[in-house]
Order: C-alpha cells, then sequence, then structure tokens
C-alpha cells in the first residue's frame, strides 16, 4: 500500500512538474549529424508541447543501459531507441507505442540483404571469405550478419565492410568490392531511382520485416490521455513550416503511429542470435 501511494505521488508530481522527460539513444541517428539532431529535436518538442504549458526535458544517451535505468525508475515518460536496443535493454510490456518515422512506401525502414544478380547463392557458399557491407555502428544489421548471414553461409569467414552511410554501402556492392550489402529497403529503391544500373546489376535477396526505425515509445504508467493528446499535437505540428523542416532534416516523409507488433520479428532475430551466439561457444 505504501508502494502504491509513492508511485501514485510520483506519478502526479510529474504531472504537476509540466516536464515532458525524453530519452533519446543517439545511436538511432544512424547517418545523421548527433549534434544537429539533438539541437533540432529540442527545439521541436519544446515549440510542439508550450501550446499545452508543457516543457520538455531531453535526455541523449550514449549508453543505452543508463536509458533503460532511468526508464525503469520512471525518470522518463518518453524513449526514442531502436527496435534492438528496445527489446534487448528495455521490458515492453511497460510500454505503449507513440510515435516513429514513416516512409513513403511500406516497410521502406526494413532491413534487406542485396547482392549482385550474376553471383549466384551456390558461388557465395564455395568462397572461403564473404565480404558484407553495412552501416558501421547499426546494431540490427549486426546482428542480422552474425545471426542470419553467417547461418545461411556456415564456415565462411565473414569480413565486415563498415561505411558512414547507407548509399556507400550500396555502391560497394556495385564496384564489386563486396558480395553482400545491408541496407534499408528505402536506400535501394531510392539508388534504383538515380542509376537505374544498379536495378540491372543488384536485387534484393532477402526482404526482412525488421524496421531499422527509430521507435517512440511512452511509459504505460502514464495517463493515456496525456500520451494521446502528445501524439496527435506531434501530428499536427509536423504540418507547420518548423515540423516540415524538422522532417527534413531527420530525412523523415512522414510520422507514423508506433504498433509494438513491430518488435515481434526483431525479437525472434534477437533470441535466434543469442541461441547461435550460445552454440558457437
Amino acid at each position: 500500500m505504501i508502494k502504491l501511494f509513492f508511485l501514485l505521488t510520483l506519478f502526479v508530481f510529474t504531472l504537476n512538474a509540466n516536464v515532458l522527460r525524453v530519452g533519446y539513444s543517439t545511436d538511432s541517428f544512424n547517418e545523421l549529424s548527433k549534434k544537429d539532431s539533438q539541437i533540432a529535436l529540442n527545439l521541436w518538442f519544446e515549440e510542439m508541447i508550450e501550446s499545452i504549458d508543457y516543457s520538455a526535458k531531453f535526455t541523449f544517451y550514449d549508453n543505452v543501459t543508463l536509458m533503460s535505468n532511468d526508464f525503469d525508475a520512471g525518470k522518463l515518460d518518453l524513449i526514442f531507441a531502436n527496435g534492438i536496443e528496445l527489446v534487448k535493454y528495455f521490458d515492453t510490456s511497460k510500454m505503449r507505442g507513440a510515435i516513429t518515422g514513416g516512409t513513403r512506401e511500406k516497410g521502406g525502414d526494413n532491413l534487406v540483404e542485396v547482392r549482385r544478380k550474376s553471383t549466384s547463392l551456390e558461388v557465395l557458399k564455395r568462397q572461403k571469405v564473404l565480404k558484407v557491407s553495412l552501416l558501421k555502428g547499426e546494431t540490427p544489421s549486426n546482428i542480422y550478419v552474425k545471426g542470419v548471414v553467417a547461418q545461411k553461409y556456415k564456415n565462411k569467414k565473414i569480413v565486415y565492410v563498415e561505411t558512414k552511410k547507407y548509399t556507400p554501402a550500396l555502391l560497394k556492392l556495385f564496384f564489386k568490392q563486396v558480395d553482400i550489402a545491408i541496407i534499408p529497403k528505402k536506400t535501394f529503391e531510392f539508388a534504383k531511382e538515380l542509376n537505374p544500373q544498379i536495378g540491372v546489376k543488384l536485387e534484393i535477396t532477402h526482404e526482412t520485416n525488421i524496421t531499422l526505425a527509430t521507435l517512440g515509445c511512452f511509459r504505460k504508467d502514464i495517463d493515456k490521455k496525456f500520451s494521446d493528446k502528445i501524439i496527435r499535437l506531434a501530428f499536427e505540428k509536423v504540418k507547420d513550416k518548423r515540423g516540415k523542416q524538422m522532417l527534413i532534416m531527420l530525412k523523415i516523409p512522414k510520422l507514423e503511429r508506433v504498433d509494438l507488433t513491430q518488435l515481434t520479428p526483431i525479437k525472434k532475430l534477437y533470441k535466434e542470435y543469442l541461441e547461435q551466439e550460445e552454440a558457437n561457444r
């Protein structure tokens, strides 16, 4: 009873303080400038919620474990992280979906495996070394390679060729510097529009339902009317001039609601990865 009273008191105090406490994993910036993104997100959230007499307190985390600890301790109301981080570090049963960046086509942010049409699976299996290009520091792609790709090409030495952006990862495949590229589907589709030869020479050999998007989630014990109000406000504000500038800067065509079922295939991937890691010990 005392514990319940303490939790209720803490929640009421948070609402009275009129501060929306937001945590953001810096790994989720991917190709974006962390400094510029942090400044822009701070300004946009402040402007967005001041209309309902709230302020935003942003904390950017290089260490996701610290963000998870603060979330569990009730120090954060809203968090943004990629799917693997949410599955690995957080209790998703204590979350409610908020917002994420959407793409022009369905599944545009999903992870895909691309290779040259002239190179068959059998040819790659005969190679002693397999070169794979992917975004540096991008956790979902790394886990996909260590799990799915390593399982498909057993007993092969896998060499990671890391790039600072997704497009160079694809171009390394195009110019025969690697055997496989792991990128978002939208990167492949956009590259084909710019250079039709990419579509002629390269193909998606495996399209996953693993999203690379940064997903926003509220703590489940936050008042639902309040969290829904913030979500509605976000959808309204991206329509004005500042909001549109934000979307362009973050390379997001639109906002979408987060459905926590998006984490189901990610949980499966991570579970299989852990099982394989254990089997290799």
